[in-house]
């Protein structure tokens, strides 16, 4: 290795990388404090740090130890202050990563049935956050193909668990008497409409520009380096690039729902980045990791001065 590489190494796999990526966004969290909503998408974004470090060690998606993926989600994070409020799409990263490792613990299971229903059911709850994403459900089906997972049995567990947070949501509209009025706007939403793009900001349009170019950059040159993986690992890897797609898919036809979308594609985007970062040091690898640090350090200074230019 380079002594031009060490600092991509000691940036992958040092011990100091999450720390330091934790004091960041402390800063970066402080300066955007936005009053005591805020705290509820922290804590999330703090649960959705360790859960992608669980992610990463239980499945072994990247055959090297590093805390890569986790600062960057932590880091990208902290620096979008649109992110740090709290409402019902906060909860769509922790649906998402749930539905995730109960479609991974699937892969060549004898009790798929039981991991596929939780992953479904996750579907289920992102689907009354977000009505339109229920248009994934099929896509899911053709990666369980791809995992192995697919058979009678975990076809109508994938059913039961879509179906599971409607039954209880109806039980409680039929308690609550409003059954038919909120049915009634929840096809309503389902219907696809033209994207409203002016809902967006500027700071979320740069934002999701740099992160789309480091996403693209970042699983193209991964994919190029599967073949060193285990079948299951590559496989994984891919069943995330199309869900990766489906996201992007996703935050461009439903602005309206782009602050809850963003953090799911910062997800997949994270394991990506990580897996080409942590595996890969040559001189590409060294321009495109200052590369990408100036265009972080760009988004961070836009979105701080537009957050407090908009107060």
């Amino acid at each position: 290795m380079s002594v031009k590489n060490r600092f991509q190494y000691q940036v992958a796999t040092g011990r100091l990388t999450l720390p330091v990526a934790i004091l960041l966004s402390l800063v970066f969290c402080g300066i955007s404090f936005q009053g005591w909503e805020s705290l509820g998408a922290w804590f999330m974004c703090a649960c959705v740090t360790y859960l992608i470090i669980e992610l990463n060690t239980t499945f072994a998606l990247i055959r090297t130890r590093t805390s890569l993926p986790s600062a960057f989600f932590l880091v990208c994070f902290s620096v979008c202050p649109f992110l740090h409020t709290f409402g019902a799409g906060t909860f769509l990263p922790l649906l998402f990563i749930g539905m995730l490792f109960s479609l991974f613990r699937s892969f060549e299971s004898p009790s798929a049935s039981t991991t596929i229903y939780h992953a479904f059911c996750c579907v289920g709850i992102i689907g009354i956050i977000v009505p339109q994403t229920l248009y994934l459900t099929p896509v899911l089906y053709l990666l369980m193909i791809q995992l192995r997972s697919l058979n009678p049995r975990t076809f109508f567990a994938g059913v039961l668990g879509l179906l599971t947070p409607y039954w209880l949501g109806s039980c409680y509209l039929l308690y609550k008497g409003n059954w038919l009025e909120t049915a009634r706007e929840f096809r309503q939403q389902l219907i696809p409409v033209i994207p409203d793009y002016n809902l967006l900001g500027w700071d979320q349009y740069l934002s999701l520009g740099i992160l789309l170019v480091i996403t693209l950059l970042c699983t193209a040159q991964s994919l190029t380096q599967t073949y060193q993986d285990k079948v299951q690992t590559r496989i994984l890897l891919r069943t995330l690039m199309a869900l990766e797609i489906i996201v992007i898919a996703f935050i461009l036809l439903l602005p309206a729902s782009f602050n809850g979308l963003f953090p799911m594609l910062l997800i997949c985007a994270s394991i990506f980045f990580g897996h080409f970062f942590a595996l890969v040091f040559n001189r590409f690898t060294q321009i495109s990791l200052w590369v990408i640090l100036a265009l972080l350090g760009i988004m961070t200074l836009f979105n701080v001065w537009t957050h407090f230019y908009t107060i």
